[in-house]
């Protein structure tokens, strides 16, 4: 540190800490506070720079009515460790101590002359306390009168439990923010409503000579409710085991649905150790601004403030784009921490967030950082508001679907990425040797436009890839250079990798299936691909990209081993099937047309099911030849599908049902393979059509093949 950034953290601290005990905000995190002020009391002791506001305890108070404590209010010094801990506490020729959580809340003196409460004051200065005995009715658990005649300063903590600040959590920060806002009111009746308590952990003048443990009961006495959960040890050890203990409480006795039983229902920052008898705190006293026989094991924040310098985006193989903070790096729970969640546009938005701002940052579930919200009141005007409309990536318009941002772009290279991404990770096929880098490199060069592709890459393809210039070349040439083994350690590489990509045919096929990404996969879906013979990734690869040969087949027959398929499940549901038409020859993809035809189908008796069981089930596939066109046509007797939606059921991702209950490989890859093996087209619309003398509504399902 040096001069100019003294000056520049002690501006920051005196500000943050006006608004800290004068105002009803804050500016700074807790952590950001301790961190900064210690810094400047380093500084200043090794430079001898006098300040009379590093040296004080709290701070003066603004324009309020004041009240001069007997004996000053001292602050206690932090630590921030268990050796820490340890080191202090080996120091004292005591080896009794007694333990207590530190509250997190305003501390206060109250004043007793001759069994009655005379004032209330804050801590301040440590000297003089804004003056709030006018709150005396309005604060839980202060006896106005107590059984001890004479005259006393009992000093404590005012907070509010997890419990009761429920009810405000909308209103304000932290439930600490609250107790410290809440006493600038003026209105008793509404401090009250707020449940607001005292909590005693000390004494400032007194006549009596007791041990802290002694304390605890001696409160009871008089009526306040005692700090919960203390203890004396005799072992140093017994002090990790009690901060591990508080930092459970910690953990637990948040605003989450946590049901854990909890023995601290108030906010705690740290823990504090005291010496416990009395004759041996007066051997070792007071500092100038720390009593000498107790310390404040502070707890590690959870939450932080630093600045956020800007976003970053990442999209999903759904299509939903994800923003994240680009932070000034800080310690957070044990960790460096430089990237943190923004959630979605509408949090942003409703957080009022912007880049430049000082913000919060906390872990959810301790482990994910997160942004929660800015310090307004720290604002210099140059911050900028955060705004996306396109995709970063393909530079599509952004949907925003329940205020997620969503790109619809199938053939975004950013979801594209994302996809691959998830292919080869951990949850799926587990490629470990395929990191980020490469499937980026893959993408972007141009040979990967599609999930197959991927699983097409040779060594030759990886390698041009990872020495791009190589690409360029002739194959002949290509080859040479590679035979000169210029490239071997880039060889070795492609070898890896595409010896990865072929690890791929020992994974289980549900698995193979998932990491397409494809729309409506399911294990039914693997189950059906298998009873058509797509049994492996060779099979799946040229099933969907026409590298399966093309037969010369009856289309009768095609439907016959299709019927053939599905007609036990469909019997067993009532359903039953009526085919007429035209036995045509078609030169096609046998086993593409068997899977877009049960796919259609199935779509058919998802719908059936749902009627009555006396209902009268049908589905008719009718096929006739129309000049160089083969018709097929697929209709139900369901009711047909809704006018809302039917424009929309060949869209990606587009289904009605849960995903575990996709069918196939749902009616956009139906679509696509009509339409890219085979040049045709699928269509659909709703019918009115008589049967057997009875009128029924239903959906028509119409494919159209080119077969000259």
């Amino acid at each position: 540190m040096n001069q100019i950034e003294f000056d520049k953290y002690l501006a920051k601290l005196k500000i943050a800490s006006d608004y800290y005990y004068n105002g009803s905000d804050t500016i700074m995190s807790d952590s950001e506070y301790d961190t900064l002020i210690s810094l400047c009391r380093n500084y200043s002791k090794e430079n001898n720079i006098e300040d009379d506001f590093l040296n004080s305890v709290g701070m003066e108070i603004n324009g309020k009515s004041v009240i001069k404590h007997i004996n000053r209010m001292y602050s206690q010094k932090d630590i921030f460790t268990i050796e820490e801990a340890l080191v202090w506490a080996n120091k004292k020729k005591s080896k009794v101590f007694y333990l207590e959580p530190k509250l997190d809340g305003c501390s206060c003196n109250l004043l007793y002359v001759n069994g009655k409460l005379k004032s209330i004051a804050t801590r301040g200065d440590g000297l003089v306390g804004q003056d709030i005995t006018y709150l005396k009715d309005s604060i839980l658990n202060i006896p106005l009168t107590i059984s001890h005649t004479e005259q006393i300063e009992i000093r404590g903590e005012l907070v509010i439990s997890f419990k009761n600040f429920l009810n405000f959590q909308d209103s304000f920060k932290n439930p600490r923010n609250m107790v410290a806002g809440s006493l600038s009111l003026l209105d008793t009746e509404e401090f009250k409503k707020r449940s607001i308590e005292f909590i005693p952990w000390g004494l400032g003048f007194n006549r009596s000579k007791m041990n802290k443990s002694e304390l605890k009961p001696f409160f009871s006495k008089l009526g306040f409710k005692p700090i919960p959960y203390t203890k004396i040890i005799s072992e140093l050890s017994e002090i990790n085991t009690y901060y591990k203990k508080m930092i459970r409480e910690r953990n637990i006795n948040s605003l989450s649905t946590d049901k854990k039983k909890i023995e601290i229902d108030y906010p705690i920052d740290g823990m504090m150790i005291y010496i416990n008898k009395h004759e041996e705190q007066s051997f070792y006293g007071y500092g100038t601004r720390f009593p000498l026989f107790s310390i404040a094991f502070k707890f590690p924040a959870k939450e932080v403030s630093t600045k956020l310098l800007g976003v970053d985006y990442n999209i999903g193989r759904n299509g939903n784009l994800s923003i994240t903070g680009i932070l000034e790096p800080i310690e957070l729970l044990g960790t460096t921490v430089s990237r943190a969640t923004l959630h979605n546009l509408n949090y942003i938005n409703k957080k009022d967030i912007k880049i430049g701002d000082n913000v919060i940052v906390y872990k959810t579930g301790d482990i994910i950082p997160a942004i929660k919200e800015p310090f307004i009141l720290s604002r210099d005007g140059s911050e900028k508001t955060i705004k996306i409309t396109k995709c970063p990536y393909c530079k599509s318009v952004l949907n925003n679907k329940d205020t997620i941002l969503n790109c619809s772009n199938i053939d975004c290279t950013g979801i594209l990425k994302s996809k691959l991404k998830f292919a080869v990770s951990k949850k799926c096929l587990n490629l470990l040797n395929i990191g980020d880098e490469f499937i980026n490199k893959v993408v972007d060069s141009g040979y990967v436009k599609d999930v197959v592709d991927f699983y097409k890459l040779d060594s030759y393809t990886i390698l041009k890839i990872l020495r791009p210039q190589l690409g360029k070349l002739e194959d002949k040439d290509f080859i040479k250079e590679i035979e000169n083994n210029k490239y071997s350690k880039d060889v070795l590489k492609a070898d890896v990798i595409y010896n990865t990509i072929l690890s791929i045919y020992k994974k289980p096929f549900s698995v193979i299936l998932e990491s397409f990404s494809l729309p409506g996969l399911g294990t039914a879906s693997c189950k059906r691909l298998e009873s058509i013979g797509i049994l492996n990734i060779t099979d799946y690869i040229g099933y969907l990209n026409n590298n399966l040969n093309a037969n010369n087949k009856r289309i009768l027959e095609t439907i016959n081993k299709v019927i053939n398929l599905v007609d036990l499940q469909f019997r067993s549901n009532g359903i039953t099937i009526i085919k007429n038409g035209q036995d045509v020859k078609i030169n096609s993809f046998e086993n593409e047309l068997i899977q877009v035809l049960i796919n259609i189908l199935n779509n058919s008796r998802d719908e059936l099911i749902k009627k009555d069981k006396d209902y009268e089930k049908l589905i008719f596939i009718d096929v006739l030849k129309k000049q160089k066109n083969l018709l097929i046509q697929i209709k139900d007797n369901a009711g047909g599908i809704p006018i809302d939606i039917i424009t929309r059921i060949f869209e990606p991702y587009f289904t009605t049902k849960n995903q575990s209950q996709g069918t196939g490989i749902g009616l956009y890859m139906s679509r696509e393979i009509i339409s890219k093996s085979m040049n045709g087209e699928i269509n659909t619309k709703n019918v009115t059509f008589e049967y057997e003398g009875k009128s029924y509504e239903g959906a028509l399902f119409e494919i159209i093949i080119p077969i000259d």
